[in-house]
Formats: C-alpha cells, sequence, structure tokens
C-alpha cells in the first residue's frame, strides 16, 4: 500500500500498527513511511515502545529517515550495535544478512537525520565491524552525514 501513494489509505494502515501480528505491524510501519503523511508520526512514535523489537527498529527507521524525527535516535543507535543486532535476528549464517540490513537501514536513517552524534559510532563500525558491506556502508554514510 505505501507504493500506490494513495494517502486515503493512511487511516486503514494506521489501525494496522495496533494488529496483533508484530509482521503487520512491521509492514504498516514501513507503508507509512513511504506515504509520508504527517498524520503516521504519532502512531508510528507509539510503536517504538513495541513489544517487538523488529516494529521498534521499523518504526525508527521510518521516523528517521522518512519524517526527520529526532525521537527515533535511541533506538537507531541501538541498532547500530551488532551485538544488539544479532541478539535479535540471530547470529549464524543464515541471518548474516539480516544483520547487515537492519544495520544499513538504521545508516540510511542516521543520515538522513544529518545527526552528527552518529559520526563516532559510524567512525568506529567503518573501522572495526568484521563485515566489508557494513564498513563499507558506515564510510559511506560518514560521507553523507551532514549533507543532508
Amino acid at each position: 500500500l505505501g507504493g500506490c501513494g494513495d494517502k486515503s489509505v493512511v487511516p486503514d494502515l494506521v489501525s494496522l500498527l495496533d494488529s496483533d501480528s508484530a509482521t503487520v505491524r512491521k509492514y504498516a510501519a514501513n507503508a507509512l513511511g513511504m506515504l509520508r503523511d504527517e498524520r503516521a508520526v504519532g502512531p508510528l512514535k507509539a510503536r517504538l515502545g513495541d513489544s517487538e523489537t523488529d516494529v521498534q527498529w521499523n518504526a525508527a527507521c521510518v521516523l528517521g529517515y522518512y519524517f526527520r524525527d529526532p525521537v527515533a535516535v535511541p533506538v537507531l543507535k541501538s541498532m547500530l550495535d551488532r551485538s544488539t543486532v544479532e541478539k535479535t535476528v540471530g547470529k549464524n549464517e543464515y541471518t548474516a544478512e539480516l544483520v547487515v540490513e537492519r544495520m544499513v537501514t538504521a545508516m540510511n536513517a542516521a543520515v538522513s537525520l544529518g545527526d552528527e552524534n552518529f559520526r563516532p559510532t559510524l567512525e568506529a563500525i567503518s573501522r572495526t565491524d568484521p563485515d566489508q558491506k557494513i564498513r563499507m556502508a558506515a564510510s559511506q554514510a560518514l560521507a553523507k552525514l551532514g549533507k543532508n
């Protein structure tokens, strides 16, 4: 629904943020971000306290990336902590790409926010993360930070 561009679906998507399914809540948050409708901001902020970490993460990324709302910063910072991400998605050969995806998505939201407080974390990640994709993404994020 987010890709349709029809903002008349916003109330329906907002109601899906209260679904019993964490998967539905997560995808509703993403769709609301794509529509960039201010009516979604309050309900998305409420999802930052969701019982499911993945829903919190999606709400934070949407708030940071699409709405440039600094309320997302604490959750985004947690997404840049590899041990936190691995604890949530798992640490094995099958979840390695999920770790990359989550951390890179948080980096993109941090860049959109233009918050220089992310710089030390991104610098550390660019030097020390064991995954080359994440190190490269952090370097790219550093180059873009503050330019938005």
